[in-house]
This record gives structure tokens, sequence and C-alpha cells, in this order.
């Protein structure tokens, strides 16, 4: 499955929409709430855009209107992270529920956590100030980001 323009579709739209950004994330529109529950219960909407689209709700806290989306997975689905993942990721290999469950909940990951994932953890790759790349948690999920500092 190839997803070329991920703000062409209706849940790459709320994400961009809720991320938060230089001024902020923001609620999603009446139109657009409709538009992410749809692709939400469309099974052949990109799996990975409805686990960003949830994760950045979740992150940036639902307002009661998009609260109204956890009734696709269950009801209390936002507020019981172990229950969230159960239902978005019912294929999830043996032993990766707790590390999930501690993203959903914005927890940081620890080295050997995110090796399970098959994430390297590259804290500094070479010697220049400017170079190198860290692991950064980021709601639900971890990604990594230009090392800045020296």
């Amino acid at each position: 499955m190839v997803l070329d323009a991920p703000t062409g579709t209706a849940l790459g739209r709320g994400i961009k929409h809720i991320g938060i950004g230089k001024y902020g994330s923001k609620p999603l529109t009446p139109e657009l709430l409709t538009e992410c529950r749809a692709a939400l219960t469309d099974p052949t909407a990109h799996p990975l855009q409805r686990g960003a689209f949830l994760g950045a709700l979740l992150a940036k806290g639902p307002t009661a209107e998009e609260r109204t989306l956890e009734d696709i997975l269950g009801k209390g689905a936002f507020s019981h992270p172990t229950f969230f993942i159960n239902k978005l990721c019912p294929d999830l290999p043996e032993g990766l529920l707790p590390i999930a469950t501690k993203l959903v909940r914005g927890a940081n990951l620890q080295v050997a956590e995110a090796e399970q994932l098959g994430i390297t953890y590259l804290a500094k790759v070479d010697a220049k100030p400017s170079g190198g790349w860290r692991l950064v948690s980021c709601g639900f999920g971890t990604r990594l980001m230009k090392n800045t500092r020296a």
C-alpha cells in the first residue's frame, strides 16, 4: 500500500490541522471531523494514517466533539491506553504492548525499548557540532530529530 499525497486524504488533512505548529494545534472543523470519521471506518484507509491521526489527536487532547471519534474504537478507548492499542493494533507482536502503551501515555522510551521497536538510538553520529541525531518521543510515537546541540 503506497500513500503518495498524505494531505490528499481526510486523515492527512486532519493530521495537518491538529498537528502542533507555529501557532499551535486547532480543533477539527465539523466538516473535517465528519470526513475523518468516515476515513477511520473505511477499510481501505492507510493504517499508518489511522494511527498517526489518532496519535496526533490524543497528543493534542481531543475536544468534546473530537472525543466522539473514540466510539469507532470503543467507548473509553481514549482514556485506556492498553485498550486503545489493542483495538488499533490487534496484530501487535508479543512484548510490544507495554512499549506502545507507554508511548500512548506520552512517556519517553528507554534505549532498549526503542531498539525493540527496531529504532536504533543515535545520540551522536559524528563530532561535528551540527551533526548527529537523537531519538525523541512525540506523544504516540518516536522520531529521529537532527541534533542541533554541540
